[in-house]
């Protein structure tokens, strides 16, 4: 890993501050591009080299529209940060979008939530042909481009498997409101838990809430168990009631009953739209 120094990046503003450390905007004095640097404390957290390593190497080999771009990495000049560069995406997040349309009263329009999902589902797509299970699927881990184009990004819990559909031992967990049962109960990542996660954003998008709302985390585990949630007020929202269809199939808690993605993407009310997208 080349050290380069900081002084490349012109500072704009911080856009978040974490556990691990700070998300900041910068302007790469030399290419003059926005770019936002990720910045990991290395000493002062429980995350190991090794955790880190994984980020890098998995958002390094990733090379796809719908996916954030990583850019290069760094370390300051005592090797207690590292810092990593990635592409900018000036829309905000989905979180965001969803939020405003809340603050406004205003749900989507049918149109824009099939055009962000089937994104999400090329982008998810190709992480699994990747062999890559993001494993922390949410709105604020669906960045927006200029053009409202959907980016996926954080890496810090994903990992690589030499076959996503078999389940594997994961140390750590995303956001309970949109884990899958089995993360719960058997400690585990599939494609699977993907396809589930991604089910609860679409409902998100078509509600402007998520399908499962416990006081608790003992209510809400419950209820994730269950599997039961208001069904989408389609015909209200004036919206095809595949809608409804196609989050029933993601939203299975059950693994053997629970909709692949690629059976997803060839369901006919998705098919069509899908590919539109794919040469939009």
């Amino acid at each position: 890993m080349s050290i380069k120094e900081i002084e490349n990046y012109s500072y704009i503003r911080c856009l978040g501050n974490g556990t691990y450390g700070d998300v900041k905007l910068y302007r790469d004095t030399r290419t003059k591009q926005k770019v936002v640097i990720k910045t990991i404390k290395l000493l002062t957290n429980n995350l190991s080299i090794h955790d880190v390593a994984k980020e890098i190497m998995i958002m390094s080999k990733l090379d796809h529209p719908r996916v954030i771009r990583f850019l290069s990495c760094f370390e300051d000049s005592v090797g207690q940060k590292l810092n990593i560069v990635m592409e900018y995406a000036s829309g905000g997040t989905l979180h965001g979008l969803i939020e405003q349309q809340k603050a406004e009263g205003v749900f989507f329009e049918q149109e824009v939530i099939l055009r962000l999902f089937c994104e999400l589902l090329m982008g998810i797509d190709y992480l699994h042909m990747r062999h890559v299970i993001h494993c922390d699927l949410k709105p604020e881990n669906v960045l927006l481009d200029s053009s409202m184009r959907v980016k996926i990004g954080d890496f810090g819990i994903s990992f690589v498997t030499s076959d996503p559909s078999k389940a594997v031992e994961a140390s750590y967990f995303g956001t309970p409101i949109y884990m899958a049962p089995e993360v719960y109960t058997m400690r585990s990542y599939s494609s699977l838990s993907d396809v589930w996660a991604l089910g609860v954003i679409l409902y998100e998008m078509c509600t402007l809430k998520p399908p499962f709302g416990g006081t608790t985390i003992e209510q809400l585990t419950k209820d994730i168990h269950r599997g039961k949630f208001e069904p989408i007020p389609c015909k209200t929202l004036g919206y095809d009631m595949n809608f409804q269809v196609i989050v029933k199939l993601m939203i299975q808690p059950k693994l053997k009953d629970r909709c692949s993605l690629s059976g997803i993407i060839a369901h006919p009310f998705i098919t069509k739209s899908f590919y539109e997208t794919i040469f939009s």
